[in-house]
C-alpha cells in the first residue's frame, strides 16, 4: 500500500537526518505534521471504508471498528 510505503519514507529521512541524535524533537514534530499528517488521515479513511470488508474478530478489524 503506496501511503504506509510514504509514511516510513518520512521516518527514514528522519533517522537520516539523525534527528533524534541532535535531540531536536520540536523539528521531528514539525516534518511529521508537514509530511505525515496527511498521509496518516488517508490512511485512517481507508481502513474506516473498508472496515466492513474484515471480520471484527482479527486484530486489524478489531483496531478499526
Amino acid at each position: 500500500m503506496y501511503i504506509i510505503r510514504e509514511i516510513y519514507k518520512v521516518e527514514s529521512e528522519i533517522r537520516e537526518a539523525k534527528l533524534y541524535a541532535q535531540g531536536l524533537f520540536q523539528e521531528i514534530v514539525k516534518i511529521r505534521q508537514a509530511k505525515s499528517k496527511q498521509l496518516m488521515d488517508k490512511l485512517h479513511d481507508f481502513l474506516r471504508k473498508n472496515s466492513v470488508l474484515l471480520p471484527k474478530s482479527v486484530g486489524v478489524g478489531k483496531a478499526i471498528s
